[in-house]
């Protein structure tokens, strides 16, 4: 039996179920509990979706263009995000470049590179909106909250409500439309001012604390190479199929908290979420490590090194992780992606160990 996945769909069921009816018991007394509707998954590399769903989408990839009708809500992650459908609910969406032409009946939540919101755009409620650059020239029917380095408000932009925003640059055509107040805060990021003997010791103390980190992770990576180098290969093959089992950690690192809460609701949920607590800080800590050996392996595989000990490869592997993740300005997105990709790959790891070891 997949006992972890068998969790994580009872996780999401919960989460996600709003409408139904399940009898359950609590001191003596019937509770009628909601009707369970999973979600729609949609994950890979290019995904493009034009059915109708009856309910929530969950969709993850490299490029992700939605068509269809959404009667729930929406959550959207991916390199390029296209939004040309409707919704009913509220648009949550993180991308490298998210284009929103659609209609949105309640909300939009957007993270980007560079975020656009066409003239075509309908947002029945209110925006906010963080990333390199917004551009807003549709119609938002509530108010815009806005962080970026430069902001836009086109000339057949709409806005019912105020504006607010953080910005480093920003224009406002003439034309555009805005009920409420403004309320724009241009600013430049200046660093405080030190004395020069004071920006050594600060260097110092960061200096030191990043190489104690990385020795602490280097050391814990060797005992994982001894514990379970034979894991190695499955985690290199995972590697390859990226989206996928980015996708995955994704689902699993968002969806595991919701259900902590909700397990810590009644009394037998508080040991089973006190474990999982536990269960997913050690993933969150161990997930750069296994993404390390998952990049050694397809290092070897692609004889891009003439290296075949695992020791060496692991360790070449989260050196790469530690230089992409400490590049300035993208260098917390890629830490986020690093996530996700190691825990799509212990969850995905450990079910299929799972489903063997039951087989034999």
């Amino acid at each position: 039996m997949k006992i972890m996945t068998g969790i994580a769909v009872m996780l999401v069921i919960i989460l996600f179920g709003l409408r139904g009816k399940i009898v359950t018991a609590q001191e003596d007394r019937l509770i009628m509990a909601p009707e369970i509707r999973l979600p729609k998954f949609e994950v890979g590399e290019d995904r493009e979706i034009t059915e109708p769903i009856d309910g929530d989408l969950i969709s993850a990839g490299g490029q992700v263009k939605v068509l269809s009708e959404i009667t729930g809500d929406a959550y959207i992650a991916g390199g390029q995000v296209e939004f040309d459908g409707v919704i009913d609910q509220d648009l949550i969406v993180a991308g490298g470049n998210v284009i929103i032409r659609g209609r949105i009946g309640k909300n939009l939540i957007v993270v980007g590179g560079q975020v656009k919101i066409e003239e075509t755009a309908m947002v029945g409620g209110y925006v906010l909106a963080a990333g390199g650059e917004v551009i807003i020239n549709g119609q938002v029917e509530g108010p815009v909250k806005a962080a970026t380095s430069k902001l836009t408000i086109g000339e057949m932009a709409y806005i019912g409500g105020n504006l607010e925003a953080d910005v480093e640059k920003v224009m406002i055509v003439d034309t555009a439309q805005i009920a409420g107040e403004r309320r724009v805060n241009i600013h430049k990021v200046e660093s405080p001012r030190m004395s020069e003997t004071g920006n050594e010791a600060m260097r110092g103390i960061v200096a030191v604390g990043k190489i104690v980190y990385f020795l602490s992770k280097l050391v814990t990576l060797l005992v994982l190479v001894v514990i379970g180098g034979k894991l190695m290969a499955p985690a290199g093959a995972l590697m390859t199929r990226f989206w996928t089992t980015l996708g995955l950690g994704m689902v699993v690192t968002i969806v595991t908290p919701f259900v902590m809460m909700i397990l810590m609701m009644s009394v037998l949920g508080i040991p089973l979420s006190i474990i999982t607590f536990g269960v997913y800080l050690l993933a969150l800590y161990l997930s750069s490590l296994v993404v390390a050996m998952a990049l050694g392996n397809v290092i070897s595989k692609n004889g891009w090194l003439p290296i075949k000990n695992n020791y060496l490869l692991s360790i070449i592997g989260l050196i790469v992780i530690s230089v992409i993740t400490n590049i300035p300005l993208i260098g917390w997105l890629m830490s986020v992606v690093v996530c996700f990709l190691g825990m799509g790959i212990i969850f995905k790891l450990a079910t299929e160990r799972k489903v063997v070891a039951t087989k034999k």
